[in-house]
């Protein structure tokens, strides 16, 4: 489910730089599966309202705060995103706002449709280390993770195969067959 959150409980929400504070039952708590979740708020946006998704509820934008170290990262963020739009490369849409002197980016998430109860749903997707079969302790380089060679030649199989086989079937049956991705 969704909950929205009061003008004053967004304006503590940015003030907090998105860290989210509830009691309630863990399974009502929003679930942050964001990369380096600091700093950054899932919310469901519907008619220009903010709704906090709760539990397994999935957000169609997120909400990303200024740091303290970097009070201007929404601007930069928003610059960089439409100076890149501006040469014709796909990106997500944003928006910079501002709620009780906190300034925030406002970024659709591109992973998500609409339903048709108003809320949103996850399209599935792999990140490389998911692709390539490494556990989320071994998600960077640094701790055993795919490096740069590794992505590579991943990008370049899914290129070349240009199969019908689902991206994740297709790379774990090549596994499975010992073929190097």
């Amino acid at each position: 489910g969704n909950s929205p959150p009061s003008d004053g409980e967004l304006a503590r929400l940015a003030a907090r730089r998105g860290r989210i504070y509830t009691a309630g039952p863990e399974d009502e708590r929003p679930r942050l599966s964001l990369a380096g979740a600091r700093n950054k708020c899932p919310m469901l946006v519907r008619d220009g309202r903010y709704w906090l998704s709760l539990g397994k509820a999935p957000s169609s934008h997120i909400l990303k705060f200024e740091l303290a170290d970097y009070r201007h990262l929404p601007a930069y963020e928003t610059f960089t995103t439409r100076l890149a739009k501006a040469v014709d490369l796909p990106v997500v849409e944003i928006h910079p706002r501002r709620i009780a002197g906190s300034r925030f980016a406002e970024i659709r998430r591109y992973g998500r449709v609409p339903d048709d109860a108003g809320g949103m749903r996850r399209l599935h997707q792999e990140d490389f280390c998911q692709a390539l079969g490494y556990g989320h302790e071994r998600k960077y380089q640094e701790y055993g993770g795919p490096d740069f060679a590794d992505c590579y030649h991943l990008a370049r199989e899914v290129y070349l195969s240009r199969s019908r086989i689902p991206h994740s079937g297709r790379v774990g049956f090549r596994r499975e067959q010992g073929v190097k991705t």
